[in-house]
């Protein structure tokens, strides 16, 4: 333990008993305070320390206030929009695993500490005053949670995936196929060095842009929204491809490599406030656009002696809309037990709403 300018830097790797710490987590009155405090916790979680205790994340809180805008939200772009000053990252670049750091990586550390709890006062007045204070106690009451989330990770049944991974590339060279057969033969097509001509690319947007207004589709976008509602074998081919395409690439390919040589688990990173709407993302894999097949998530199994219990909110975001906007005919339709999503899909298909099926209802969703 060395004592610097500011305060105090512990090397918890260089501390055998981490019991003070823990304590100092299970304290009710202190608040620890971070920007991204999610990656903190996750180390912290992997030495045998459980945190506890009242958070407060500048990076979340900025989040809050910036209502979905498209900002930066590490600590150098905080320091530069709140505080007015430039922060140097030139040392995040530089090795830290060595045993003993430089005095330049000690200062770069403590200034890091510093400007996070100056911009805590800033943040916290600015929330006060948008009326954002019991939003961000739920945040932040979240953040041990996500960080628990990530550490544990899933399990992926590599027997059961084996065969499913494999099916998605031949569906996928299928769908290729099926495409290149749609596309007409055009004069201008890249003439290859030994004769013939070079298919167009069908993973390229600007080529099969081009290739839908070759053959007469007047489109701008080559987006499956703008596609999937054109009634023409070309570009519900190229959404067929798309969908194909994603589903190898995301997962075919990748999902078995995802899996940690420590822990032989798959730890995706979870994103609070990962969307405009203020809804959770994930990366790396996205374990939120896991295929809905049965098949496909039966490969995500628990660790022995455990089951998964699963539960869910019953539409909670358009209650909480319904709620807010007062809106008669959203009221209506809970209080008389009908699916909101059913409903929103009557007024575009001519289906009674007892005969919709799974697909329907996904689309109103």
């Amino acid at each position: 333990i060395g004592t610097h300018t500011a305060g105090v830097m512990v090397d918890l790797f260089a501390v055998s008993d981490l019991s003070p710490l823990q304590a100092l987590w299970d304290s009710p009155s202190i608040l620890w305070v971070g920007q991204h405090l999610k990656f903190d916790l996750g180390m912290l979680l992997a030495l045998g320390v459980v945190p506890q205790g009242k958070f407060f994340d500048t990076e979340i809180a900025s989040q809050l206030l910036s209502a979905g805008q498209r900002q930066k939200h590490n600590l150098a772009a905080l320091s530069q929009r709140f505080l007015g000053e430039t922060l140097d990252k030139t040392e995040q670049r530089s090795s830290w695993s060595t045993r003993l750091l430089s005095e330049s990586q000690l200062r770069y550390a403590e200034k890091d500490v510093i400007t996070t709890l100056r911009l805590r006062e800033i943040l916290r007045e600015r929330l006060v005053d948008a009326g954002l204070v019991e939003t961000a106690l739920i945040e932040f009451g979240a953040v041990a949670g996500v960080a628990a989330m990530e550490y544990a990770g899933f399990t992926l049944d590599r027997q059961r995936w084996a065969p499913i991974a494999a099916a998605m590339v031949e569906a996928e060279a299928a769908a290729k196929a099926e495409l290149l057969a749609q596309i007409p033969q055009q004069p201008s097509a890249q003439i290859t060095l030994f004769g013939g001509t070079e298919p167009p690319n069908v993973n390229s947007p600007h080529e099969m842009l081009k290739v839908l207004q070759d053959a007469g589709i007047n489109v701008t976008s080559t987006s499956q929204d703008v596609l999937a509602s054109i009634d023409h074998p070309l570009p519900q081919a190229i959404v067929k491809h798309s969908k194909a395409s994603t589903l190898v690439s995301n997962y075919a390919k990748t999902l078995a490599r995802d899996i940690h040589p420590v822990t032989g688990r798959i730890h995706s990173t979870y994103w609070q406030l990962g969307t405009e709407s203020g809804r959770f993302s994930c990366s790396e894999p996205n374990m939120q656009k896991i295929p809905r097949k049965r098949e496909v998530r039966d490969c995500f199994v628990p660790a022995p002696g455990n089951v998964f219990i699963i539960a869910d909110y019953s539409q909670m975001q358009l209650r909480i809309v319904a709620q807010l906007s007062q809106d008669p005919e959203m009221i209506n339709a809970y209080v008389n037990s009908i699916d909101l999503h059913k409903l929103s899909v009557r007024s575009l298909v001519t289906v009674p709403m007892e005969q919709m099926t799974k697909e329907h209802r996904q689309s109103g969703k």
